[in-house]
């Protein structure tokens, strides 16, 4: 599965990289999200895990963080439910400070996920995804 979407906020680009990096937060504000935390940090990448969950289905990330300036960070998905996960933050400076967020996500499940809803999750996750941070980025910083 791979999906991708743009959307441009009216917060500077360090702001919206400072939301994205702040993987603590995800329970608080994420759709489904249920555990998040920082497992390892380093000068240009983190180890973060989280844990979403939706009834029954129940899928758990531990992913390589990789950032580059404030302009992009790279995920890889290093343990957890899916066969494969890659995933990217582009954030691009636009005038009057606004940002350009450019969202793209790859994920591979394995194939007795599908059977029991594991792909409809996945879905409605990659749906709610950006949406949740252009929502907290409102209300952090009005």
């Amino acid at each position: 599965m791979h999906s991708s979407e743009k959307v441009i906020v009216p917060y500077s680009k360090k702001q919206v990289f400072d939301l994205v990096m702040d993987v603590p937060s995800y329970k608080h504000f994420l759709t489904y999200c249920t555990d998040s935390f920082q497992v390892e940090e380093n000068h240009d990448f983190i180890i973060a895990k989280m844990v979403f969950r939706k009834g029954l289905i129940s899928i758990s990330v531990t992913s390589k963080n990789t950032f580059y300036g404030h302009d992009k960070i790279t995920m890889q998905q290093i343990d957890g439910t899916f066969t494969q996960l890659y995933g990217e933050w582009n954030f691009e400076f636009l005038e009057h400070n606004k940002t350009q967020i450019y969202f793209l996500l790859q994920v591979e499940l394995p194939p007795i996920s599908t059977m029991f809803g594991g792909a409809l999750f996945v879905g409605q996750l990659r749906t709610e995804f950006v949406r949740s941070f252009v929502k907290r980025a409102y209300q952090v910083y009005g």
